[in-house]
């Protein structure tokens, strides 16, 4: 089997990848997005490019090659997150205007692992991107990202290549 998984979620064909790749030059923004925000958690949204898994392979990309910081505008931003909604669509906008793809979402977490919480997944079914990263600050001088394809309101690991 493929690793396509070609359940139709309203007109959307969802794909599985199984590879992430980040610039040099985005992991630095994105590292320092979440130590900027510290304690608090960062969040924001990933372009790039994505290359879908030629036929009887695995071996889908997501790679991001650009970090768009958002405005954590939750009630409890130690411990949660929510783009600000002026920010998400100034964001957007921008993406769009500059034909850059969205291909992720991203946000930290200030002192746990990179693993999704409940919360995390409960807020998958407000936005459509092929991948979801977290970056822990558990060790703030050596901070973890770790990286999740999205299969409607699942998450899967991607191997970070």
């Amino acid at each position: 089997m493929d690793n396509r998984d070609k359940q139709q979620s309203g007109n959307t064909l969802s794909i599985r990848f199984s590879l992430a790749q980040i610039t040099r030059e985005a992991r630095i923004q994105l590292i320092e997005s979440s130590l900027s925000a510290y304690p608090h958690e960062a969040c924001g949204v990933l372009t790039g490019s994505i290359r879908e898994p030629l036929q009887g392979t695995s071996d889908g990309i997501v790679r991001v090659n650009a970090v768009h910081p958002i405005r954590n505008a939750a009630g409890e931003p130690l411990s949660t997150f929510s783009f600000d909604p002026h920010e998400w669509v100034r964001t957007m906008y921008r993406i769009q205007k500059n034909r850059q793809s969205l291909v992720g979402f991203y946000h930290s977490h200030p002192a746990s692992p990179p693993l999704p919480s409940d919360a995390d997944l409960r807020g998958l079914q407000h936005g459509k991107a092929a991948s979801y990263w977290i970056v822990s600050l558990a060790e703030q001088t050596c901070p973890v990202i770790s990286a999740f394809g999205v299969n409607g309101i699942s998450l899967y690991p991607l191997m970070l290549a």
